[in-house]
């Protein structure tokens, strides 16, 4: 650690040794240290502990400006401090003046490996590719610059989702009920399918159940659901910085929506605003927010903002979930069959043969 004004000054050392009294980095005309004292306290042990402290010129000499003192003080006689310190200086120079060694490099491997873990890089102001191809709720095949005409509220989920996304969808919906915007005419819902195993069919069967609550009077061409091909999901997924990962019962992903300006360009991205589980819609999107970003891409601005944290969605189902619930269900069904058993032994069951003894008390 270089110094460009000189070494601290500190008290004048005696045998490695602070004057008592005088803290770590204290000069003898500061306070005193303590700031309380007690007279009338009793006498007893009392450790004065000094710090070492380092300094490094640029030539490479290391200066000790600092000693350490273990001193302990009873009724006049003095510890080992003088021994101690002169050990623990002893060690820190020699520590100081080794060879330095150089961090050992991540591995390039494993520097891939955090750049591809689920997550969200903004690429604020950037324009998505212009050939990315896709097929709607209804089988028909679009350029999805074609729906960025105007602005687009662009969703990134999977239909087959049963965490996450459906609340997603389900903010969205809500949210269109709170905007001073027309849908369709002031902006495009487009829902987009990372996942290459869904299909046209099941696009229709998701866009029936999140426009159904909108009413008759919601335009059903202001929301589109899409579905595309590997190729085409990893060129849209990479221009947006989304990063997901394949798991054996769904995706890890983030919740999050962009804001596409006219023509493509990617305006800003708005983060889940609320989180409530156990309510009608546990998700929620700022209203305010994701106007005021509606506005500027209409506009043709964009803004960078500092990063928030994620939402995630992740399928939270252990691989063994299913063969446990089945054993679980066997165990449940054998309980029940031996209840039963012994409920017909003990009421269906022979009865007990009555004794000579009971026959003549009832003769009597």
């Amino acid at each position: 650690m270089g110094s460009s004004t000189g070494p601290r000054r500190f008290p004048p050392l005696k045998d490695g040794i602070l004057p008592s009294g005088t803290p770590p980095g204290r000069t003898g005309g500061e306070s005193a240290w303590p700031p309380h004292t007690d007279s009338r306290a009793k006498p007893g042990p009392t450790w004065h502990v000094c710090c070492f402290d380092l300094l490094t010129e640029a030539d490479g000499e290391v200066h000790i400006l600092c000693g350490a003192n273990l001193e302990k003080k009873r009724g006049g006689r003095q510890g080992v401090g003088p021994l101690l310190a002169w050990i623990a200086a002893m060690t820190i120079l020699a520590s100081a003046t080794s060879p330095a060694v150089a961090p050992a490099p991540v591995p390039h491997a494993d520097r891939s490996e955090a750049a591809n873990r689920p997550g969200v890089t903004e690429h604020v102001g950037a324009d998505i590719p212009g050939d990315i191809f896709a097929v709607d709720d209804r089988g028909r095949s679009w350029n999805l610059a074609d729906l960025t005409d105007r602005p687009v509220i662009l969703a990134l989920v999977y239909y087959s989702c049963e965490y996450v996304c459906p609340q997603v969808l389900g903010a969205l919906g809500q949210l269109v009920s709170n905007l001073p915007l027309t849908p369709g005419a002031d902006y495009r819902l487009v829902t987009f399918s990372f996942d290459a195993a869904d299909t046209p069919q099941d696009a229709a069967s998701a866009k029936r159940n999140y426009i159904k609550p909108l009413g008759p009077d919601f335009p059903a061409e202001a929301w589109t659901f899409l579905t595309a091909s590997p190729e085409n999901i990893g060129k849209l997924t990479d221009s947006l910085g989304f990063r997901f990962k394949k798991q054996p019962h769904g995706f890890i992903h983030p919740s999050i929506l962009a804001i596409l300006g006219p023509g493509g360009r990617i305006s800003g991205y708005v983060h889940v605003s609320r989180t409530a589980y156990g309510v009608g819609y546990p998700v929620m999107f700022s209203p305010v927010a994701i106007g005021t970003s509606l506005r500027r891409a209409a506009a043709g601005g964009s803004e960078a903002k500092d990063p928030a944290p994620l939402f995630f969605c992740y399928p939270h189902e252990p691989e063994g979930q299913p063969r446990f619930y089945g054993l679980l269900s066997a165990l449940g069904a054998g309980t029940l069959a031996l209840l039963g058993g012994l409920f017909l032994y003990l009421t269906v069951g022979k009865k007990r043969p009555r004794q000579l003894g009971d026959d003549h008390d009832a003769d009597r």
